[in-house]
This record gives structure tokens, sequence and C-alpha cells, in this order.
């Protein structure tokens, strides 16, 4: 062999050899101890209020000893602590993310994540929101797409929400701005994420979500099935808060169900933002 090579094999090996004997297997008592060591400085850290530290040395323990009870409980207090002392830090990263300051909101939301770096909520919410700044950057225009997408990612980085308005309001916007590429990266988006769901929705070809909807609404209600059609109207005003034709049909839905006093606060409420409508006024007048 090559003397050269003979020598580097040797360093190899000793360098591995060196990093073995390092990982020393502690005994009962050395561990016990650590153990004792990383409650002191957690307990330390916790009334110090850096609550990431301590979380760290909790996590340390369960790394020594899996079967401790009380450092998965006192993560989730120390959890807690993060989520009350940063709550109005929380509250204007989401007005930032509902106003479509993306770039700004992910900045803020680097320095809670770094708080709790482990946080898998956090984490998650902050890789979500990479991608959407990576997309969108800012989109604080006026128009309805942008409305519409606004109010779709706002969904999308809230898991709790209901996912069948978020995806609409981003259909919603696909159609009303054929072409947008930002728009299509974010439609691919919730398709990686919700692949079922996303295919669950029906999109009838030539014709927006809101059209569409309109339309099975009045079948529904040709066919009375009722209760379909005020979901249907509902998802049109999701999407349309002004659509009078969707309050109109909905108020049909709504009398046809012998809930005359529901159908005339539908009506009434549609008359407000149309006082002109005289379909309406006869609604109200003679159902």
């Amino acid at each position: 062999m090559n003397p050269k090579k003979w020598s580097l094999s040797l360093f190899i090996l000793f360098v591995f050899s060196l990093a073995f004997c390092q990982e020393k297997v502690l005994t009962e008592k050395e561990k016990r101890a650590l153990i004792k060591e990383h409650y002191t400085k957690a307990i330390m850290y916790y009334q110090a209020e850096d609550y990431g530290k301590a979380i760290s040395y909790y996590e340390q323990i369960l790394n020594l000893d899996p079967q401790q009870v009380q450092p998965s409980k006192l993560t989730e207090l120390c959890r807690k602590k993060i989520r009350e002392k940063y709550s109005k830090f929380l509250e204007e990263i989401n007005r930032l993310v509902s106003d479509g300051k993306y770039n700004t909101a992910y900045e803020k939301m680097s320095v809670l994540v770094q708080a709790d770096p482990n946080n898998p909520e956090l984490k998650n919410y902050y890789g979500q929101l990479d991608s959407i700044k990576n997309i969108f950057s800012e989109l604080t225009d006026n128009n309805k797409p942008s409305q519409l997408i606004r109010k779709s990612v706002s969904g999308y980085l809230k898991n709790d929400w209901d996912i069948k308005p978020m995806l609409h309001c981003g259909i919603y916007a696909a159609q009303l701005a054929p072409g947008d590429s930002k728009i299509e990266k974010y439609i691919s988006l919730i398709k990686e994420k919700y692949p079922k769901e996303y295919k669950s929705v029906e999109i009838v070809p030539g014709m927006t979500i809101v059209e569409q909807k309109l339309v099975a609404a009045l079948n529904y209600i040709y066919d009375a099935k009722y209760d379909r059609a005020i979901v249907e109207c509902n998802d049109v005003i999701e999407l349309e808060p002004k659509s009078i034709l969707a309050f109109k049909r909905l108020g049909s839905a709504y009398y046809a169900l012998k809930k005359e006093k529901e159908a005339k606060a539908i009506w009434g409420g549609a008359l407000k933002i149309d006082p002109q409508d005289e379909e309406l006024k006869r609604f109200l007048k003679n159902p």
C-alpha cells in the first residue's frame, strides 16, 4: 500500500477510535446525578423565563431515561408559557398573514421558533409560511383574486380551519385570474397538502365555482333538497359576501322548509346590500 494512503487510513482509524472512546456508557449512579443536574438547570431557566432552554434540558432527561413522566408534562407547561409570553406576538403574525405581508410575518415567526426550536406546531407553521412567502412574498393588492388568496392562505396556515372554504377560495381566485403563475404555484401547494380533499371538489368546465354552485342551489330547490341548496348558497356567500342571487335562493330554501322568519331575515339583509332590488321587496311583502 502507498505509505501516504496507509498514513491516512491510520489517521481515520484513530479519529473513529477516539470518538468511540468518548461515548462513555454512564453508570446508573452517574445517570441519576446527570438527570438531577438537568432538572436543576431546567428549573433555573424556567424561573428566568427562558422556556426554550428549560425544554432543551427536559428533552435531555428523556434521552437519558425515556421512562421519566415529568419532563413531558413540564415541557408542555413551558410551551404554554411560551404561547402566553408571545400571544401578542402571535396575534401580530396572524394579522400580517391576513394582510398578505408574508415576508414580515416570516421574519417575526423566526423569533418564536428560536424560543422553542423543537416545538412541532411552530416548526410546521414556520415551514408552511416559508413556502407561502417564497411564492407571494407580499400580497397586499385589493383586487378580488388577492383577497381570496389571502383568505385561503390564512386557512392553509391554520390547520384547525375548515378545509373546504380554503380550497374554494384558492380555486375561485385561480378561475378569476387564469394564467397567474403565483396562484398556480399556490394551487399546486394545496394539492400537495390536501390531495384527496382537492380532488373531491367538483369543477365544472367553463364555469366559476360560484356560478356552478348557484346553479346547483337552484336545482336542489327544484328537487326539494333544500338542505343541500342551503349548503351551496352558503358556499357562494363565503366567496361572494354580496351575492344577491345567493341570498335570494338561500331565503327561498329556508322558506320552503317553513322557516319564514329565517327566510325574511335573509332577504332583509340582502335588501340592505341592494335597496333597489324589486324582487327582494316582493319576497318580503308576499313570499
